[in-house]
């Protein structure tokens, strides 16, 4: 039996939902608000922190870089070949507050990315390679001081580290050397403490780089590790594209954090901090606590006092409740309740009583009525129901039992939301709710799909009607179903027979009609409308289909198939035939001139239609807009004989070939070739015409021009003249139609004067003007290629550096012009004395250097020193009289006293110097003790 809840108990719970239900409310409200506020100023204060450590962040990588800056601005160039000088330079020049920024090290490198010296030294490190480093290359590419991404570093603790380079250049700007300044990012500095500042308990710092590159993380496994994927943090991607500010958001550990990002000035990267939430609203969440602990405890003390107060006051009615119920239990038969007072209680008695005997003859009548109708309803095979206002369920017959697969007790009062899929059940309330708001007398018919008790999906046709009380007020709607599956099945695959036969052709991209045997239009397709601007609604059921192509009425080939008139091809068009793939079907084309506005030449073919038995009952007529194939046709034709008439007046030559054979030069390309006329050219081999160290390349671009058709850009090439001369031109190749067919065009300029003036240019920047030696520049390349030659060969090398002794005094007495003859005699001397092999070149003033290799021992140098010496003491042959000088000699070798160039030129100068030191007139060896200039 049903419990049934007490008036006293829902008042209770009445005031217990409003008092709750206000409460809340209010306290939800002021909840959120304080909530936002905490939030906000969480958010305002952590923007500002986040600034405030930028900010410092920032200055403290401008006062790092500046350090490098201008410590690198104070590095002598010339100890940088001296790693002692340039060691003891490092050891007193940077100061206590420079190694504390730095604490893992201050390096100079070589501008090859050799390690030089390093503060503070640690031994075996000076000598290695260093080129492979990414802030090298990035300082090299740059030519500007750069701060690194992370990287780890060389030394034995192997920690990550960030470095800050500047180059070090001479006075002509190139990079010499290269400053590092080494910053550990888990040591004590200003970035290594950033990881250790907090954000109350947990909150934290990390800095990272648009490429999702970690540099600095309070864990340190994290840092240099890419493990913030997209996606994973999405305030953190959307920092990457540009925002700075706070916000909520899952950090890639899943962690709910209020996030803040900055992006620093002087790098790429953006700075952030994490500041769980959890601690963050600790202090909301224990306000939410104590509020729903008072929240309780309020609503007990009012819902006990509620509950008391109901109870005195529903007392009476509780007695008249348990009294009606004992009667009812007791027995079928309904005794009259008794009236025990004269109040609105006993009153509601008296009629509670009469209403009783009313229901009861009602009940009994209804039954008759109902059985009755049962009876009726279940001998009709198809479904039968009916539902009060409510839409609930009053009754069915055993054919709706089927439907649903539930015995009618099952049915009885419940709704079709209740006993149907939820998308079925709304659209029969929906029409269900259609029919009450229709007029008095209408039936609703309609149609819908439904999944019976057997599963399988049923198209359904609904009778719906509205059934009336005794008053003529609507009670309810009986309703039938008749299964017509079948029949829609059978509909459906008829009319999908017929909608895909008509898009078919509906749809076609080929334009086209179709007449029926009195000639009249049954289909104008959409593609028929676009070309001839004719719409379907004005031709469909007509014979007018003409009017689309002739100002005057005459068969089309379709018309002709109609009446079987073939032979009616030959007086209405000039160009026919019979079609070549459809049996007894006709094709013609021509030139229209107005065809939807426009002039169009037309392929049409015709074909009939016929049925099962073979008789004619339709015919379709294809359209097929050829304009833009024939005016391209007529504008190839023209475009050839233009493009003729532009190669023959070309002021470049140009030739013509096919297959690798020329088939036409212009006047230009005779001349160029050396032919007396074209036709001397025609049927040469393009190969043939190729310098030989140009064949295979060229032969390539002309088999991927003539395949592909695509053109090949200039490049410079040799060819060969009809008389063998070569010539030095610029060619370039296309595709071009010519004779009806593709060929290769190629295009040659003339360029002997051009490169003539380029050797000059490269000679004059090369060579002295005075001696014709190579100059400083010349000479500084071919010994950086004799030092690699003698590396990869495992042979020394020898630098010669030659000073002229008392050239200044020829200068002073006989003038510069005697001064500039004898510089030449000089030159023609010492390129005399020396192999072919070697090089010889001025270095300005009366300066001199000399290439050496391929010798046995220092006796061989010490024998060509003494030849050029004696060939220098000779007397000169000058304008104002003859002059005498003499030289001296300093000799280093390549790899005993340098590896490269500038460090040999040192130590040759050196040697030099010595060997003026000790008279004049002789030569020195450079030796290892000599670390600085001799005094002079």
């Amino acid at each position: 039996m049903k419990r049934y809840i007490s008036l006293k108990i829902k008042m209770a719970l009445t005031v217990f939902v409003l008092i709750l239900g206000t409460l809340s409310v209010f306290g939800l409200l002021a909840l959120h608000h304080l909530e936002k506020g905490h939030r906000e100023g969480i958010a305002r204060q952590q923007m500002t922190l986040i600034r405030e450590i930028s900010e410092k962040v920032d200055g403290d990588l401008t006062r790092a870089r500046e350090i490098m800056v201008q410590t690198a601005a104070t590095v002598p160039l010339e100890i940088l070949g001296d790693t002692e000088a340039l060691q003891r330079f490092l050891d007193t020049r940077l100061g206590l507050g420079t190694r504390h920024i730095f604490d893992n090290g201050v390096f100079v490198f070589s501008a090859e990315g050799i390690l030089l010296a390093e503060s503070p030294y640690i031994e075996g490190r000076r000598g290695k390679d260093y080129s492979w480093r990414d802030y090298f290359r990035k300082t090299l590419a740059a030519k500007a001081p750069t701060i690194s991404d992370p990287y780890i570093s060389s030394k034995k603790h192997g920690h990550p580290a960030v470095n800050f380079t500047a180059p070090v250049k001479n006075r002509s700007g190139e990079i010499v050397a290269v400053l590092s300044g080494s910053i550990d990012l888990l040591g004590d500095n200003f970035l290594g403490r950033l990881t250790r500042t907090r954000i109350g308990e947990k909150g934290y710092f990390f800095l990272y780089n648009p490429g999702r590159l970690m540099i600095l993380h309070p864990d340190p496994t994290r840092i240099m590790q890419h493990d913030v994927p997209v996606g994973a943090n999405l305030l953190f991607d959307r920092a990457i594209d540009g925002f700075e500010g706070t916000g909520d958001t899952v950090n890639s550990r899943g962690l709910k954090v209020i996030a803040t990002f900055k992006h620093l000035r002087e790098t790429d990267w953006i700075l952030a901090a994490n500041y769980p939430a959890a601690e963050a609203m600790a202090p909301i969440l224990r306000i939410k606590k104590f509020m729903i602990i008072g929240l309780i405890l309020v609503l007990a003390a009012c819902t006990l006092c509620v509950w008391l107060f109901m109870r005195y006051l529903t007392g009476p009615l509780q007695h008249l409740c348990a009294d009606l119920k004992h009667n009812i239990e007791e027995s079928g038969k309904r005794d009259p309740l008794p009236v025990r007072n004269n109040d609105e209680v006993g009153q509601l008695t008296v009629l509670y009583n009469r209403l009783m005997e009313e229901i009861e003859k009602e009940k009994k009548q209804s039954r008759q009525r109902l059985q009755f109708l049962q009876t009726v309803i279940d001998t009709i095979p198809n479904p039968v129901y009916y539902k009060d206002l409510q839409g609930r369920y009053l009754g069915c017959n055993l054919a709706f039992e089927e439907v649903y697969g539930r015995s009618r007790r099952e049915l009885f009062g419940k709704t079709v939301e209740e006993i149907a899929p939820p998308e079925a059940a709304e659209l029969i309330a929906a029409a269900d709710r259609q029919l009450y708001a229709q007029e008095v007398g209408e039936f609703q018919i309609y149609e819908q799909p439904m999944t019976f008790a057997d599963g399988r999906r049923h198209e359904v046709l609904f009778y719906k009607a509205v059934f009336h009380d005794e008053n003529g007020a609507p009670a309810g709607l009986v309703g039938s179903m008749i299964d017509i599956t079948p029949r829609k099945a059978a509909e459906t695959a008829l009319a999908d027979a017929k909608d895909f036969s008509e898009n078919l052709l509906e749809n076609s991209a080929v334009p086209c009609f179709v007449l029926d045997t009195d000639h009249r239009v049954i289909l104008w397709t959409r593609a028929c409308e676009e070309l001839t601007g004719i719409r379907a609604e004005d031709v469909v059921g007509t014979d007018r289909h003409w009017q689309a192509f002739y100002d005057h009425r005459r068969p089309c080939l379709a018309d002709l198939i109609i009446d079987g008139n073939l032979e009616g091809t030959l007086d209405l068009y000039s160009r026919f035939a019979n079609s070549l793939l459809i049996p007894e079907g006709l094709q013609a084309e021509d030139w229209f001139p107005d065809i939807c506005g426009r002039s169009r030449y037309l392929f049409f073919e015709a074909a009939p239609i016929r049925d099962r038995k073979g008789r004619l009952v339709a015919a379709i007529e294809t359209l097929h807009d050829l304009t833009a194939s024939k005016h391209a046709e007529i504008a190839l034709t023209e475009s050839e004989a233009s493009n003729r008439s532009l190669i023959e007046r070309s002021p470049d030559a140009i030739l013509v070939h096919r297959k690798g054979e020329v088939i036409f030069g212009n006047p230009v390309a005779t001349r160029l070739f050396g032919a007396e006329k074209a036709e001397q050219l025609r049927g040469q081999k393009i190969v043939d015409l190729v310098h030989p160290d140009n064949r295979e390349a060229v032969q390539k671009r002309i088999t991927a021009t003539e395949i592909d058709h695509s053109e090949a850009s200039y490049i410079e090439e040799k060819i060969l003249r009809l008389d063998g001369t070569a010539v030095d031109v610029e060619a370039g190749s296309s595709p071009v139609f010519y004779g009806s067919q593709w060929a290769v065009q190629t295009v040659l300029r003339d360029i002997t004067e051009r490169k003539q003036l380029q050797e000059r240019i490269w000679h004059q920047a090369n060579f002295d003007p005075l001696t014709g030696l190579p100059n400083r520049s010349l000479f500084q390349d071919r010994l950086q290629q004799a030092i690699n030659r003698s590396k990869r060969d495992g042979k020394p090398l020898a630098l010669m550096f030659i000073d002229l002794d008392r050239f200044k005094e020829i200068n002073d007495s006989l003038g510069h012009g005697a001064g500039d003859v004898l510089l030449q005699q000089v030159a023609h001397r010492l390129a005399g004395t020396l192999r072919k092999s070697d090089t010889v070149a001025r270095m300005g003033g009366d300066e001199f250097t000399v290439i050496l290799g391929d010798f046995h021992s220092r006796e061989d140098l010490e024998g060509v020193a003494q030849q050029i010496l004696q060939k220098l003491e000779q007397p000169f042959d000058l304008p104002a009289g003859q002059g005498r000088i003499s030289a001296s000699i300093g000799i280093a070798l390549s790899p005993d006293d340098g590896g490269d160039t500038s460090e040999l030129m040192k130590k040759a100068d050196i040697a030099m110097y010595r060997a003026k030191k000790q008279g004049r007139n002789g030569f020195a060896f450079y030796q290892e003790e000599e670390r600085e200039y001799p005094n002079l």
